[in-house]
């Protein structure tokens, strides 16, 4: 034999030999095989899940990218696959939901939530019609989830994964089993510590225009970058979903401080504060939408909008909504300042419509505004003119501005009206009162919604 053919020979044997080597063992890493491990995981898992004797507090941020927040849920589980859960969005006095539930390795190692329940479900659910879900999509609701990959189990804490949000849940064992107690606290801490715009110090330097929005973002600018950090209610203050570095400061869990007259939360060692910051009354009526309503107002309010609601409802689409403030996510005219409404026409054939009617705002003072209309600054949207024209809406801006000669109003021309504002509380109104210096008897009270 050639040396040639002497060395092919010798390296096809070696092939073979490798080759059949690679066949009759595996080698891992490990000292156990992925299935046995992942087997592991899952029984380790369900030992720790029902051990916890008050149940789990759940951290929970729907959707991809936390764009609506984080909320707490309550659940308990049995070693029968049964699991009890309470939410934090849903009515107290209801009785705590149960569903069941299963660890599999459906994705990994996961904690799947297999039949209904409601506090565990509300985020997952199509059509949700939360207010802290605005927004949503209508086929998906939030966002959120029901199955979870499990990352880490132990009976200090549990982390999952949503298997579609991909956002990260934290479970730690429940301080107390009186989870209604809890969940009302934290209820009470979303309106109490709910500071809409403040400043942020770090380690002695200030972030100014600091705003906490209602998706349960706190956002500002730093350097030329906007942040944008979603977090979750306690029952004394904010958490983070992720500890952010600030000034080289680790910041992630605030609570109230309480005493003195400026509403504050604060680190545990005080390095990072977020106090309340006072604004004019006139630019928080340009933050968020404002509801108004016959009851709550006087005079020429009182009876413009009286008149269109009685004529909407007779003509059989009734005034669902109606308010004043900026809307900033509608897509033909967010952003603008003036009137809104939502007007179910389904007699019509067309279900619940919005409407917009701009409307101007000079600042006089900090107390102290003009608003004027212009009706050919109203957007040229087929729909909206239509049901301006249709339902005589042009009228719910009779309270802010005069609109000329009518069959409710003897306007002789479009002057605007100048009024001045009181509020129950300056760092976060949930009212604003508007007097009208040119008629003391119009006044109108805006109530906030968002």
């Amino acid at each position: 034999m050639s040396l040639k053919k002497q060395l092919i020979s010798a390296t096809i044997a070696t092939v073979i030999s490798v080759s059949w080597g690679c066949q009759r063992r595996e080698v891992f890493i490990f000292d156990r095989s992925p299935s046995e491990r992942m087997q592991a995981t899952i029984q380790e898992t369900l030992k720790i899940l029902p051990a916890a004797p008050n149940g789990w507090e759940m951290r929970v941020y729907p959707s991809e990218g936390q764009i609506y927040g984080g909320f707490t849920t309550f659940v308990r589980f049995s070693d029968q696959g049964v699991v009890s859960a309470a939410s934090e969005l849903l009515d107290p006095s209801r009785p705590i939901d149960e569903g069941h539930y299963e660890v599999n390795a459906s994705n990994g190692p996961s904690l799947v939530f297999n039949t209904y329940n409601r506090a565990i479900h509300i985020y997952s659910e199509p059509n949700s019609r939360l207010h802290v879900f605005r927004g949503a999509n209508i086929s998906e609701g939030a966002g959120g989830d029901y199955s979870y990959q499990i990352l880490r189990a132990s009976s200090d804490s549990v982390i999952l994964r949503g298997a579609k949000s991909r956002s990260l849940v934290v479970m730690t064992p429940a301080k107390t089993d009186d989870w209604a107690k809890s969940l009302e606290q934290i209820r009470t801490s979303s309106v109490d510590n709910h500071i809409y715009y403040s400043a942020l110090t770090v380690g002695g330097k200030t972030i100014n225009d600091v705003q906490m929005t209602e998706e349960r973002h706190l956002t500002f600018r730093l350097d030329g970058v906007s942040y944008s950090l979603p977090f979750r209610y306690t029952p004394t203050g904010i958490e983070l979903y992720r500890a952010q570095e600030i000034f080289g400061v680790r910041v992630q869990r605030l609570d109230r401080v309480h005493g003195g007259d400026t509403p504050s939360l604060s680190s545990a060692d005080g390095t990072c504060i977020l106090q309340a910051k006072q604004l004019p009354l006139s630019s928080h009526l340009k933050r968020g939408v404002w509801a108004m309503d016959a009851k709550t107002s006087t005079g020429r309010a009182q009876n413009a909008i009286s008149s269109v609601k009685a004529s909407c409802k007779n003509a059989g689409s009734p005034l669902e909504i109606i308010a004043f403030g900026i809307v900033q996510r509608h897509p033909s005219f967010g952003g603008s300042l003036g009137v809104w409404g939502a007007i179910d026409i389904s007699n019509l054939g067309m279900g619940t419509r919005v409407f917009h009617i701009p409307v101007g705002m000079e600042i006089i003072s900090e107390s102290e505004v003009k608003f004027t209309y212009d009706p050919a600054k109203n957007p040229k949207d087929n729909v909206n003119s239509r049901l301006i024209q249709l339902f005589q809406l042009e009228l719910l801006v009779a309270p802010f501005a005069n609109i000329g000669d009518s069959a409710d109003f003897n306007d002789k021309d479009r002057e605007g009206r100048t009024f001045v504002l009181t509020t129950d509380n300056p760092y976060k109104p949930s009212w604003i009162l508007l007097q009208d210096k040119q008629d003391s008897r119009n006044t109108i009270r805006l109530s906030r919604a968002t």
